[in-house]
């Protein structure tokens, strides 16, 4: 799917059925599913171009004709919708996957469905669904409702879902030992083991633009603590090397709580963030303007996570150097390299 999109082919479908072939071979022993979906990918990829584009669906309201699982079809509607709103645009249809989760009684039902993962009995790991629905498209769906970042779902939400949402994530979900939010796994002896989840956290974090958020002296302890730790509990990707996908999450949590961290931990922050820009700067950025990171599972991800890393330490832009008062004079003609390579390639 990567060399087809290095080489120019749009691949909105084959996305979609590469994420929930992913999410179905890591996170769930169900191996029928997992072979058809699979086998599904080999068909569209021997095609010359995908068989479906970015077209809504009138039954569902969804952005995702290539994928069945409800809550993948809410995370590429999710992206569709926040497109179309930088466009000033609307979907044609009303996006009727709401409707499971439209009511204070709905979304704590389905939250609690996929909170507690008790691997044993269902064989299945809801901790990517967590993330990717509860974490960052109902986050944005929810909270964004009302404001300028509105996404236009052609949906009347019902007006409680934002505190029964915030509630949750604050008297039950945050764990106060260490700040975060994570998946909870059901064990042998029937007891709950709470994870602390990089990026969980970061997208309960940063959609809520870091607002009352509680217990930022451990939360900030905890990102610091996990650095050599294997993502989603630390910054390593497979336990072994840096990414900028990882290191972007951790640099936008300190930034959203630079007023609440200490000056020791202030010290410390510096430091980790001198480290991670000289690794996406010397060794991720390439001399053509693209960037090496093969844990993305497309070219534009690489690109998005490498520039969001930049951008968010204020490489490019004083107004976020948050963390010093050094300067980049290089900053403009990397950026200028970085946007060359993105249109060569379309």
């Amino acid at each position: 799917m990567i060399r087809q999109q290095k080489a120019g082919r749009k691949t909105p479908c084959l996305r979609q059925i590469y994420l929930e072939a992913r999410w179905l071979v890591s996170s769930t022993a169900d191996y029928a599913s997992s072979r058809k979906v699979l086998d599904h990918m080999r068909q569209v990829l021997a095609m010359k171009q995908d068989p479906h584009g970015r077209e809504q669906l009138e039954s569902d309201g969804s952005f995702a004709p290539c994928c069945d699982a409800w809550w993948l079809k809410l995370d590429m509607t999710c992206d569709e919708l926040i497109t179309m709103s930088y466009k000033w645009q609307e979907p044609k249809y009303p996006v009727k996957l709401f409707d499971a989760v439209n009511s204070p009684e709905k979304l704590t039902a389905y939250m609690d469905t996929v909170l507690v993962s008790d691997v044993r009995k269902t064989g299945i790991d809801h901790a990517r669904e967590l993330n990717m629905a509860v974490a960052s498209d109902l986050q944005r769906f929810i909270l964004y409702e009302g404001t300028l970042k509105e996404l236009p779902t052609k949906v009347d939400l019902d007006p409680k879902l934002r505190e029964t949402l915030l509630q949750y994530e604050d008297t039950k979900w945050q764990d106060p030992k260490t700040g975060m939010w994570g998946a909870w796994y059901r064990s042998a002896d029937g007891t709950v083991v709470k994870t602390a989840n990089l990026s969980i956290t970061f997208h309960v974090v940063s959609f809520r633009d870091g607002k009352g958020v509680h217990h930022w002296p451990q939360l900030i302890d905890t990102t610091l603590a996990m650095k050599n730790e294997r993502y989603p509990f630390g910054w390593l990707e497979e336990g072994q090397y840096p990414s900028n996908h990882h290191n972007y999450d951790v640099v936008r949590l300190w930034h959203l709580g630079w007023s609440q961290a200490s000056g020791q931990q202030r010290q410390q922050i510096g430091k980790e963030i001198e480290g991670m820009l000289d690794f996406c700067l010397h060794k991720s950025l390439q001399p053509d303007g693209s960037f090496n990171s093969p844990e993305e599972d497309t070219v534009s991800s690489a690109f998005y996570f490498g520039v969001s890393l930049l951008s968010e330490a204020g490489y490019f832009s004083k107004k976020n150097r948050f963390w010093t008062d050094r300067s980049f004079p290089e900053s403009e003609e990397v950026r200028q390299r970085i946007e060359k390579r993105i249109k060569a390639i379309g």
